[in-house]
């Protein structure tokens, strides 16, 4: 009898562990099942991470390349604008008073004074020379200031 027990007792726990084995095995399976499904979620997401950042790197690229081209441009047309002072000044350069020159500009100077006096009145008519009285001016022979781009 007491043989019996042990063994009815031992085929109960037997069939007990073959019923856990089973449901261990089914959860371990399950696990895996489930791990395999994460992978592949995780390959999408880092697919679509990598799109996305691939996207970001284009639009930077794009935006550096534009800020070079305009900062080029910039540059070219401040080269331009200078190259175009030096060439108007070595124009001017051609009239400056120099060492070889100067005896000619002071002669210049001696044959055609300019007075650079002048009176205005309230009528915006000009006066010219240092000693001009507006009496002096015939009324035909008198100039008008022009304001605002008009000339009355």
């Amino acid at each position: 009898m007491l043989r019996n027990y042990f063994r009815q007792e031992f085929k109960e726990t037997s069939a007990n562990s073959l019923a856990a084995l089973q449901g261990s095995k089914d959860e371990e399976e399950e696990h895996l099942r489930c791990m395999k499904e994460n992978e592949e979620w995780n390959k999408q997401v880092a697919l679509l991470r990598e799109q996305r950042l691939t996207k970001i790197q284009e639009a930077r690229k794009e935006i550096i390349l534009a800020k070079i081209i305009a900062f080029e441009e910039r540059e070219k047309e401040q080269l331009e604008k200078a190259e175009q002072m030096v060439r108007e000044e070595k124009e001017r350069a051609k009239f400056y008073i120099t060492a070889d020159n100067i005896d000619k500009a002071i002669e210049d100077a001696l044959i055609s004074p300019v007075d650079h006096n002048y009176a205005i009145d309230l009528e915006g008519h000009i006066f010219q020379g240092h000693k001009t009285k507006p009496t002096d001016v015939p009324p035909d022979k008198l100039e008008k200031v022009q304001v605002q781009g008009l000339v009355s």
